[in-house]
């Protein structure tokens, strides 16, 4: 088995393997040839990839893939590896850990850039003890054949019912919001400084995730309920609205599956997050 590191940058692919750092770029046919069923690709674009492949060998198998996210949280054991970055971005993520200088670029050497990924991957596995490292090979590797293979058929939906969905969802959003300023004086609960105001107000120690936070206190607080039902009501209207925009066509979506997906290891969907949805919503879909 090939260990190989694959990414898309200026509209191309770019592949560099592990041993020999050989590196090819071009397009997905072109880099494909270099890449064998049994091989292990780390990826960053994992849905790119799959529906680039998915495009051109509709009846062949996909590699082993890695999604690299998934693999720093395994790892690293962090949900968040950089404390100042909102979304995942492996970049800064080199740079804060001191895999690469502050000066440094990717657009002037692609070519380097991948082999400081296949270094700071090298580095990752080897100091990690063997059992986690056997737990990434023998149930993580095998579990990601799985679910890719799930994200490359997608999910059966009913477009027809989601207007009425999105209706019923922006009238409850409205009724929250307008509660929350009749009765609380609170004009932009969707602003996270708002938020941990309210935490802090709640006297709720500011650790995790705001939804969970509120979550917590939702059955002795009325304000902790009311802005944990606006979160969740606004993700299944950003749910809602992600399917509508027909990515993969109306009776199928094809949503980005995380194997690796948080700090708890469980196996989550973004783009749209189907999992966070509401059961209200979610059974009707």
């Amino acid at each position: 088995m090939m260990k190989v590191v694959v990414y898309k940058a200026k509209d191309s692919w770019h592949y560099i393997q592990f041993t020999t750092k050989e590196y090819k770029s071009g397009t997905i046919q072109e880099i494909c040839r270099h890449i064998n069923k049994d091989d292990l690709v780390f990826l960053l674009q994992v849905s790119d990839f799959i529906r680039e492949f998915d495009n051109e060998y509709s009846q062949k198998e996909l590699p082993s893939i890695v999604d690299i996210e998934s693999f720093v949280k395994q790892f690293w054991q962090k949900s968040k590896p950089l404390e100042t970055q909102k979304s995942w971005n492996l970049f800064k993520f080199l740079k804060e850990n001191k895999y690469l200088s502050k000066e440094f670029k990717i657009q002037e050497s692609i070519e380097a850039y991948l082999v400081f990924i296949v270094d700071f991957i090298e580095d990752a596995i080897n100091k990690r003890n063997s059992e986690e490292v056997s737990r990434f090979e023998d149930i993580e590797i095998p579990i990601n054949a799985l679910i890719y293979k799930r994200q490359r058929k997608g999910i059966k939906i009913d477009d027809i019912i989601y207007p009425d969905l999105i209706k019923k969802t922006e009238e409850e959003l409205y009724e929250i919001k307008n509660k929350l300023q009749l009765r609380f004086s609170i004009y932009t609960p969707d602003d996270i400084s708002t938020q941990i105001k309210i935490l802090e107000d709640e006297e709720i120690e500011i650790k995790g995730s705001p939804l969970k936070l509120f979550k917590s206190r939702q059955s002795s607080s009325e304000i902790c309920r009311l802005i944990y039902q606006m979160i969740r009501a606004e993700n299944d209207l950003r749910a809602l609205l992600y399917l509508t925009s027909h990515k993969g066509g109306k009776t199928r979506t094809f949503p980005n599956y995380h194997g690796f997906g948080s700090i708890s290891s469980r196996i989550t969907l973004r783009e749209p997050a189907l999992q966070n949805l509401r059961k209200k919503n979610a059974n009707n879909s």
